[in-house]
């Protein structure tokens, strides 16, 4: 290896050196990059897992928690959804209800609305008939703290008993004029929509009459 010292009594310009110089500077340069790759991948393979301990916390804790003391309320399938809060999705819970506030403030337990709503602080306890067990309060509060991780993307979509009234869902009825059958054969009614105007069959009304005819002699 060269030393500092040698390098600084270098003389860069001498044409004898210059071989010897190239190597050193590309072993410099490889060995910092290799360092430098070396170090971010090593960084990467411990955020993918700590990403992945992190969901893993939300699935087997949180997720099985909220469906049991908070779907009833705070989801797409509540019969009156309190609060405006859907606890069902990461945008429910990030967008908040009526105050317009997000739930949960990642890494921030202590200012985030759910936490206080399950320690029953305030004017909104959650639930409200009944507080929530220890655990699960400490659970919710290390799940903020890591960050609120939720791998939840899309916001549920059910139709609820006040939504069968869109025109939509309604059953297909049958006008009662349709019923009757009409005393017209095809040819008739083409031959009639094309000569309503100064009696001229043209175009494709003269191929549509033809076939319409054919039709109507078998």
């Amino acid at each position: 290896m060269i030393s500092s010292t040698k390098v600084s009594n270098m003389n860069w310009f001498d044409p004898n050196h210059s071989r010897k110089t190239c190597r050193w500077l590309t072993l410099l340069f490889t060995t910092t990059l290799k360092a430098s790759l070396i170090s971010q991948r090593g960084r990467t393979q411990e955020r993918v897992a700590e990403d992945s301990t992190r969901i893993a916390f939300f699935a087997q804790k949180i997720r099985p928690l909220l469906a049991k003391h908070c779907y009833s309320c705070h989801s797409s399938n509540a019969e009156k959804l309190k609060g405006g809060l859907r606890l069902d999705s990461r945008q429910g819970w990030q967008s908040g209800g009526d105050s317009g506030e997000p739930a949960t403030i990642p890494r921030r337990a202590d200012e985030s609305l759910l936490i206080a709503y399950v320690k029953h602080q305030g004017e909104n306890p959650m639930p409200p008939d009944y507080k929530l067990p220890d655990d699960d309060v400490a659970a919710l509060v290390q799940w903020v703290n890591l960050g609120a991780p939720d791998p939840r993307d899309d916001l549920p979509a059910t139709v609820k008993r006040a939504d069968k009234s869109w025109w939509s869902l309604q059953p297909l009825r049958i006008n009662a004029s349709l019923k009757q059958r009409s005393k017209h054969s095809p040819s008739d009614c083409l031959r009639r929509h094309a000569t309503a105007s100064n009696g001229a069959v043209i175009g494709w009304t003269r191929f549509a009459l033809a076939k319409a005819s054919a039709l109507s002699a078998t």
